[in-house]
């Protein structure tokens, strides 16, 4: 074997026993002093209407996802002609979040959903712009929501918004100026590949803002996924007779779907348990109810994406260019 490549998997092997590491040390930490009788009392007496509310907002969330990265896709388009038709993008995208959300750790979702995408005779740059910026609408759409909801946290955990607001308007305004100003600071090494693929980016990333019917749309779109999610644990947490609100859902869960981006863990796994029950705590939801919430929460997502499996062994058998597993690169992030 040649040793880049058997580096390469040393590095993987690394990563993925770190992140399986504190995936456990997370569980440790969030499962001490709970009482299992309880964790098994409060499923004996779950509402199941609401349990299955909370499962059609989930589903939602995907299904509109799925219509934000299209969006994306096609504004990605020289002629704007649509370059997937929605169950195209439904299918690539549902496939991508089963083994984000199934096989963590050892193919990427959103690796799939390129080499996907290249199979549909896509570009194998559009399609890795496409995900990408998806991603970044994604992430500002739930930090838009975390900063309009903030004076609500503010009210909750005590603290002075004002202080918090400037400084991320601050840091925000840095950011767009190091983005208006980034092909200029590193136009003098276009020698490396990795620069003239940024610069590249960011022709596709200013193409999307000056397009701004489909910028706009897709951030609205966002905002909405994450709302279904955060409506999803709402219904989820009513039906374990959780004594919160949907506005307090809406204030409280998004910062720790930001918290689960990072990828220090399987799946997102320990650290959404971890970040539920400290969150919930504040409007003094118990570490019992909270766990178990963020568990099923977990769980029903996973439930939700395993028929994906299927349609992925069919997108391999009808598909022109079959995609090979093995030919997929491996990644350790997680949704």
């Amino acid at each position: 074997m040649p040793h880049f490549l058997k580096r390469l998997l040393h590095t993987a092997l690394f990563k993925n026993l770190t992140k399986a590491g504190l995936t456990l040390l997370a569980f440790w930490f969030v499962f001490r002093g709970i009482d299992f009788t309880h964790l098994q009392d409060m499923l004996h007496r779950q509402d199941h209407t609401l349990l299955a509310m909370a499962v059609v907002f989930l589903i939602l969330q995907m299904v509109v996802g799925s219509l934000r990265w299209r969006l994306v896709l096609n504004a990605l388009s020289e002629t704007q002609s649509p370059l997937l038709s929605q169950l195209s993008a439904f299918k690539i995208y549902y496939i991508s979040v089963f083994f984000m959300c199934c096989l963590p750790g050892t193919v990427g979702g959103d690796v799939v959903r390129v080499w996907l995408t290249k199979s549909e005779h896509i570009p194998l740059s559009t399609a890795i712009h496409s995900v990408i910026i998806d991603r970044i609408i994604a992430l500002v759409a739930l930090g838009s929501m975390i900063l309009l909801t903030l004076p609500l946290l503010a009210g909750i955990v005590g603290f002075n918004p004002t202080l918090v607001f400037i400084a991320v308007v601050m840091l925000a305004a840095l950011g767009v100026w190091i983005l208006l100003n980034l092909e200029r600071l590193i136009a003098r090494y276009k020698h490396f590949k990795v620069v003239n693929w940024v610069i590249y980016f960011l022709d596709s990333l200013r193409l999307i803002l000056r397009r701004r019917s489909a910028s706009v749309k897709s951030f609205l779109i966002a905002v909405s996924t994450h709302t279904f999610y955060c409506m999803g644990a709402y219904y989820l947490a009513q039906s374990f007779h959780i004594q919160i609100t949907l506005i307090q859902c809406i204030t409280l869960i998004p910062p720790v779907l930001l918290a689960t981006t990072i990828p220090i863990s399987i799946g997102g796994w320990g650290i959404r348990e971890a970040g539920t029950i400290g969150m919930l705590g504040l409007v003094g939801v118990p570490q019992a109810q909270a766990l178990m919430l963020s568990i099923q929460l977990g769980v029903i997502i996973v439930l939700i994406s395993l028929p994906a499996s299927v349609l992925w062994l069919l997108y391999r058998k009808h598909s022109h260019h079959p995609v090979s597993i093995d030919t997929v690169p491996t990644s350790g992030n997680p949704t």
